[in-house]
């Protein structure tokens, strides 16, 4: 019996999301029953220093508003970030250490609200 040894070296791919100012949501039909219209990720993996987009892509709001998880508390977004499209993008134009974080899109309807949480790791 012959066996041979093969050293092949390990290639690790890691997914990580760099975007800037490239997600555009559906638009909206005010008059449709409140929902998210496009599914994403919950998690991003984001290079320091470069750009992303977070979606919260819905119809039938009246106002969508976003929350930076903080020691189990929401706070609003920080200034260094940007609401786009009607509420429905948080962009972070050059993503820091500290906005490490789980963010809330909170979209609020006639008679309910919806949320989406999203999770931003830093690499």
């Amino acid at each position: 019996m012959l066996f041979l040894h093969v050293s092949l070296p390990l290639c690790v791919i890691a997914v990580l999301v760099s975007v800037n100012a490239a997600f555009k949501c559906p638009a909206q039909n005010q008059s449709a029953e409140l929902r998210f219209t496009v599914e994403l990720g919950s998690k991003y993996y984001v290079i320091i220093n470069h750009g992303v987009d977070i979606p919260c892509c819905a119809e039938g709001y009246e106002k969508i508003a976003w929350y930076k998880e903080v020691n189990g508390n929401l706070q609003p977004v920080p200034s260094e970030s940007e609401v786009l499209q009607d509420g429905q993008v948080l962009q972070f134009p050059d993503i820091q250490d500290t906005d490490a974080a789980t963010y809330r899109c909170h979209v609020v309807g006639q008679s309910k609200s919806i949320y989406l949480y999203t999770q931003i790791v830093v690499d």
